[in-house]
Parts: structure tokens; C-alpha cells; sequence
């Protein structure tokens, strides 16, 4: 995973101002993820001690057992939802690439056909959810 720098960077004509909005967003993003980084393995200190949390092979689902007893699961599905953002933000941006490069002749005209009412690159979220399906 590209961790959504890539991402981020795919889409910046997308972005109203991206010179003030992408900095913003990568300085936002890195404090925010530092921040619930730094919460968790706080969190899993008070609740484990190092050694146990070395002899688990999921901390954090042993984390969640001791503490969320019958709501553990939701562990399962917070890493679900983490991986549905991560495959949409991946669609989008994949989406894009195909677009910009047929508008600049790299790839067929017809990917770069735009919705007449939605304004969405129909042809080449077609052709990226093709090749998805193709690989799975």
C-alpha cells in the first residue's frame, strides 16, 4: 500500500488550491495518524505488558478481547472499513491516471470521455474496475 501519498498526489487537479490544500493534508494527515499511533501502543502498554504483547500474534486483537470482551470484533471491522477507504482511494486515483494519460495521447482517446451529466470518466472507471476484477 502506498499509504495515500501517491494517492493524494494523483488527484491534485482535482484539489481547489493545491498548493495551500495538499500541504495542509499531508501536515493534518501526519499528525493525526502520529497522534492514534502514539494512543495505541500507549493503550496496549497499560493493558499488556511487553513480553505478552510479543508472544501475541495480533496485538491488537488480543488488546480488544481484554478489554471489549464480547465487542472484539469490531477490531475485524474497523480493519475491513480501513481496507474499503484504502481500495476506494485506489480506484479513484488508478481512475484518474487512466484519464489524464489518454487526454495527453498516452493511452486511447476514448478513456478520456467525460459523463455528459455527472462529469466522471465513465470509460476509464470501466477499464480500472475491469482490470480489478480481472486480477482478483
Amino acid at each position: 500500500m502506498d499509504g495515500g501519498w501517491s494517492t493524494l498526489n494523483n488527484l491534485t487537479e482535482e484539489i481547489k488550491k493545491p498548493e495551500k490544500t495538499v500541504p495542509r493534508a499531508i501536515f493534518g494527515t501526519l499528525i493525526i495518524v502520529f497522534c492514534i499511533y502514539m494512543s495505541a501502543n500507549v493503550s496496549y502498554l497499560t493493558v499488556m505488558t511487553p513480553s505478552e504483547m510479543l508472544a501475541s500474534e495480533a496485538v491488537a486483537v488480543t488488546f480488544a478481547i481484554r478489554t471489549l470482551n464480547n465487542w472484539s470484533w469490531t477490531v475485524w471491522l474497523c480493519v475491513a472499513l480501513s481496507a474499503a477507504g484504502q481500495l476506494t482511494g485506489a480506484l479513484l486515483s488508478g481512475t484518474r491516471m487512466y484519464f489524464v494519460a489518454s487526454r495527453e495521447g498516452a493511452l486511447p482517446e476514448v478513456l478520456s470521455l467525460v459523463h455528459v451529466r455527472r462529469r466522471t470518466p465513465l470509460p476509464a472507471v470501466a477499464v480500472t474496475v475491469s482490470l480489478v476484477v480481472m486480477y482478483t
